[in-house]
């Protein structure tokens, strides 16, 4: 089944898209498989917090790496493999409309590429909501489809191939308990 998604993840030096900056970016094509993967440097004029650093396993050193590109880069990078390799446009993630879009934007806005990504997205949360019915986060979900949970420190890479993996499985168990054929035929 062609799903047309692209699982994304960015990690980053703080959780505020004005003051922190996009440390990496990690997408995968759920239909071909391929995967980018891209390190930036932190803005200067922006924050740095220790305990993002210790969720991503970047260091100070490495967050402010000179010989790393802008997040603004790193982005147009991003924007150059999806349209290079024709991947898909319709992003899916954990936490990907009020997290990792808006740190996106930011690096978009500063940069000369558009946003190609449109304003839908597939978001985990609701769909481990939908399997179910109750508020279930990225580990939690790996562990009751029965997957290994995302190896920590936290990578992009790492969590685009856990979303890959955790979308796969709960469209899995939402078509044991849905069977649109059957609720076509009832309508």
């Amino acid at each position: 089944m062609k799903t047309n998604l692209l699982a994304l993840d960015v990690e980053t030096g703080g959780l505020n898209p004005e003051k922190n900056s996009i440390l990496s970016i990690g997408a995968v094509d759920i239909d071909s498989g391929e995967e980018f993967y891209i390190e930036c440097r932190n803005y200067p004029s922006r924050d740095i917090d220790d305990f993002a650093l210790k969720v991503n396993g970047f260091t100070q050193a490495q967050a402010s790496d000179n010989s790393k590109v802008l997040p603004h880069v790193a982005y147009e990078a991003l924007i150059f493999w999806v349209l290079k390799n024709n991947c898909a446009k319709m992003l899916c993630g954990e936490n990907l409309p009020s997290f990792d879009v808006p740190f996106l934007k930011n690096a978009q806005s500063l940069g000369k590429q558009p946003w190609i990504f449109g304003h839908r997205y597939v978001d985990l949360h609701s769909v481990s909501y939908a399997t179910w019915n109750r508020s279930v986060k990225m580990d939690e979900t790996m562990r009751l489809l029965g997957l290994p949970e995302e190896i920590k420190p936290h990578n992009a890479l790492n969590g685009a191939r856990a979303t890959r993996d955790a979308l796969i499985g709960l469209t899995d168990k939402l078509g044991e308990r849905f069977d649109m054929q059957t609720a076509f035929k009832n309508r």
